[in-house]
C-alpha cells in the first residue's frame, strides 16, 4: 500500500511538471536559452583565460558555490493537507514511505548539483590544481553532503525543530568543504562520512517518535510553491495563491500619478502590494542588471537587454486581468478603452525604469554600446505596447 501510494503521488507530481514544461520550454525560450548560453560560455571562457590561480577571492567563491549547490533541492514528501487525517492510521509505516521519497529527492537534487559542479569545475581546476582523481573526490563529497542535508530534513519531521542544530549542520558542512579543498581531500571525505553516519543514527533513533504531520505538509507546501513560482514566470498557475503586502514606504508613488484615473490607481496598488507580480518584476530586473554589469561583450549586452525587456513585458501582460474577478470593477462607469490606456501607461513606467537601469549597467562596460542598447530598448517598448499589447487586449 505504501509503495503504491508513493508511485501514485510521484506520477501525479511528474504529470504536473510535464504539463507546465511545455509552456516553459517553448520555441522562443529555447532560442533565448541557446543565445544566452552561447554568450555566457564565451564570457566564462574569457574569464577562465584571465584567471589568476592564486586569487584568494576566487578560491573562496568556488567553495561558496559548491556549498550552495548542496542546498539545492529539498526533501520532497508529496504529502497533502488531507493526509494528516486519512493516513494517520498507518503513521507507523510513514518511515517506509519517506524512504521512497528520499531516493527520489536525492536523485533530482544530485542531478542539478552535478550540473553546477560541472560548470564550476574548470574554475576549480585552475585555482586548486586538481586532477582526475580529485574530480571523483569532489563528486563524492558533494553527494555525501547532499545526502546529509536530506537526511537532516527527514529527521526534523520526527523530532522538535531546532534552528541552532540546523545552523550547526550547515557550518560543519562548510568547514568540511574548506578542509577538503584546502587541506586534505581524504580527511574531508572521512569527516563527511562520519557526519553522515551521525545524522543517520539520529534519524534511526527518532523515526519511532510521533510524526510531525503539520511540519511535513507545511514544508511540502513551501516546496511546491517555489516550483509554481518558477512556472508562473512563463504562464498563469491557478494553484498559486497571491499574497499581499502593505508596503507603506511606497505610498509616495501614488503622488506621482493622477489618482483620478481609477484603473491606473488599482493597477499601481496591485503591482506594489501583490507579492507575485512585484517579486517577478524585481527578480527579472535584478537578474538582468547584474548580468549586464558583469558581461563585457558588445553583442551579448545588447541581446540580453532586448531579451529581458521582452521577458518583463510579456510576463506582466496577465496582470491586465488581475482585477477581473472583482465584481466591483465591472460597475465602474469606465470604458474598456480607458482600462487599456491605464494598463499601457503602467507598463510604460515600469519598463522605462528597467531601461534606465539596464542602460546604466551597460554604461559601466561601454557608453557607446549603452546608447545603442537604450535606443533599441525604447523602440522595443514602443512596439510591444502600441502593436502587440494593443492588438492582444482589444481582441
Amino acid at each position: 500500500m505504501i509503495k503504491n501510494l508513493f508511485k501514485e503521488r510521484l506520477g501525479q507530481h511528474y504529470k504536473m511538471l510535464f504539463k507546465y514544461f511545455k509552456y516553459v520550454f517553448n520555441d522562443f525560450f529555447l532560442i533565448a536559452v541557446m543565445f544566452m548560453l552561447g554568450g555566457l560560455s564565451l564570457a566564462y571562457s574569457n574569464f577562465l583565460n584571465q584567471l589568476n590561480p592564486n586569487n584568494l577571492f576566487i578560491k573562496c567563491l568556488v567553495i561558496l558555490i559548491l556549498f550552495l549547490s548542496t542546498k539545492i533541492g529539498s526533501f520532497a514528501t508529496f504529502l497533502k493537507e488531507a493526509d494528516k487525517v486519512f493516513l494517520l492510521p498507518i503513521e507507523f509505516k510513514i518511515h517506509k514511505y519517506l524512504k521512497y521519497t528520499f531516493v527520489d529527492s536525492f536523485i533530482v537534487s544530485a542531478f542539478f548539483q552535478m550540473l553546477i559542479f560541472l560548470v564550476t569545475f574548470p574554475m576549480i581546476k585552475i585555482v586548486y590544481q586538481t586532477n582526475l582523481l580529485d574530480f571523483i573526490f569532489y563528486i563524492l563529497i558533494l553527494l555525501i553532503l547532499k545526502m546529509i542535508n536530506l537526511l537532516f530534513e527527514m529527521n526534523q519531521l520526527f523530532s522538535e525543530r531546532n534552528n541552532l542544530y540546523s545552523m550547526t549542520i550547515n557550518i560543519i558542512n562548510l568547514l568540511i568543504l574548506i578542509l577538503f579543498a584546502i587541506i586534505n581531500p581524504i580527511l574531508g571525505i572521512i569527516l563527511a562520512i562520519g557526519l553522515l553516519f551521525y545524522v543517520l543514527f539520529n534519524l534511526l533513533k527518532n523515526q519511532n517518535n510521533r510524526f510531525e504531520w503539520n511540519l511535513a505538509i507545511s514544508n511540502e507546501s513551501h516546496r511546491m510553491r517555489r516550483i509554481y513560482q518558477f512556472f508562473n514566470l512563463f504562464t498563469e498557475v491557478p494553484f498559486l495563491k497571491g499574497k499581499v503586502a502593505r508596503r507603506k514606504y511606497l505610498d509616495f508613488v501614488f503622488n506621482l500619478f493622477d489618482i483620478k484615473d481609477a484603473n491606473l490607481y488599482l493597477y499601481l496598488k496591485g503591482i506594489i502590494r501583490n507579492k507575485e507580480y512585484s517579486g517577478l518584476f524585481l527578480r527579472l530586473t535584478i537578474l538582468g542588471t547584474v548580468l549586464l554589469f558583469f558581461v563585457n561583450n558588445t553583442y551579448l549586452n545588447i541581446g540580453l537587454s532586448i531579451l529581458f525587456i521582452y521577458l518583463l513585458a510579456f510576463q506582466l501582460v496577465p496582470f491586465y486581468y488581475f482585477f477581473d474577478d472583482n465584481v466591483f470593477t465591472h460597475i465602474y462607469p469606465l470604458k474598456l478603452k480607458n482600462k487599456i490606456k491605464s494598463f499601457k501607461k503602467l507598463l510604460y513606467v515600469l519598463l522605462l525604469v528597467v531601461v534606465v537601469l539596464f542602460t546604466i549597467a551597460t554604461a559601466f562596460f561601454n557608453i557607446g554600446i549603452a546608447s545603442v542598447a537604450f535606443v533599441l530598448m525604447i523602440i522595443e517598448v514602443l512596439l510591444f505596447n502600441e502593436l502587440y499589447l494593443s492588438k492582444k487586449l482589444n481582441n
